[in-house]
């Protein structure tokens, strides 16, 4: 056995590795894999990963074949932020016949040295809550739960007529959006560390969201009652499925629902509202999900309400270096 740290002349063999992913967001779903052409889901998110300038593969080797590997990223933007160096698990893998033998234990301890080495403090990783070798194989070294989060997808079966709520239009001035800082939640770990200042954290990816409205790369639409906005949804095209399942049709991503309210059902309200319009809004579209953190019950019961179903949960985990 030998572990290498992978060159650009790997790089196929071990993305060839990653069609072995069987508990991703993009393979455990089978009405997602059934929308893909001949039934084949191809592994763009993990070459996306593997391929960027943040990111570190090592490999396992067993009789001079590629058996397995881990890539780790860097989160050099989060780690200036908070003043602490942040490093992230991103994929592994490995090989079905080769599982179950401490394998994936050395690549997590060979991955865990080398962020070490860039000065990493805490690691963060995700993985599928059904997939329990891997969340022992984590726990072994020394990771700890730290939240669960699900994805919700509507599939859309029958083509509408488009017809829109005349209450939501396009959000005109993305400042506005500072009305519902408090109301901004991401199913994103780093939020939920205490250790951490989720404050500077949480204010990041706000202003961010904000930043990428102005340039286009998100669309925001509000709610209005008696002229005044007391809500907002933001969504994004999302490529990176729309690529893994190979068709032309959009794939559209629910980033945010916020409002200005704490009572529930006012809050409800405004969630179906918003749910119900896009699903006309955006009727030429194949997909429309939403990623939510376990704890955000009332988005949960409303998407769910709202022909959303449950495709994939999973959970973070944490450990400190």
């Amino acid at each position: 056995m030998e572990i290498k740290l992978a060159s650009k002349k790997e790089l196929n063999e071990i993305l060839n590795l990653c069609k072995e992913f069987e508990s991703s967001p993009f393979t455990f779903d089978y009405d997602f894999i059934n929308l893909a052409n001949d039934r084949k889901i191809n592994p763009i998110f993990a070459e996306k990963l593997l391929s960027s300038s943040y990111s570190i593969t090592l490999y396992v080797k067993e009789s001079e074949k590629i058996i397995g590997f881990i890539t780790i990223t860097l989160n050099p933007t989060i780690s200036h932020i908070i003043n602490k160096k942040i490093g992230n698990i991103t994929l592994l893998v490995v090989k079905k016949e080769f599982r179950n033998k401490g394998y994936s234990k050395i690549l997590i301890e060979n991955g865990l040295n080398m962020l070490k080495k860039y000065g990493v403090t805490l690691v963060t990783v995700s993985t599928d809550i059904y997939n329990i070798p891997a969340i022992r194989s984590y726990e072994n070294c020394g990771f700890n739960f730290q939240m669960g989060w699900h994805i919700f997808r509507h599939f859309i079966n029958e083509k509408s007529n488009g017809k829109i709520s005349e209450k939501i239009e396009p959000l005109e001035n993305p400042k506005i959006l500072n009305k519902f800082f408090f109301d901004f939640d991401r199913p994103f770990s780093l939020l939920k560390d205490k250790n951490l200042n989720r404050d500077l954290i949480k204010e990041y990816l706000f202003n961010n969201l904000i930043t990428n409205i102005i340039k286009g790369k998100i669309k925001a639409l509000s709610l209005k009652k008696e002229k005044k906005i007391i809500g907002v949804l933001t969504y994004q095209y999302d490529e990176i499925s729309r690529l893994s399942i190979s068709r032309e049709e959009k794939v559209i991503k629910i980033l945010d629902i916020m409002s200005i309210t704490d009572d529930i059902k006012e809050k409800e309200s405004i969630i179906s509202a918003f749910l119900t319009d896009i699903k006309e809004r955006c009727f030429d579209s194949i997909i429309i999900e939403m990623w939510v953190s376990s704890e955000n019950q009332t988005l949960i019961k409303n998407l769910e309400r709202n022909d959303f179903q449950l495709s994939y949960s999973g959970i973070h985990l944490h450990k400190k270096l």
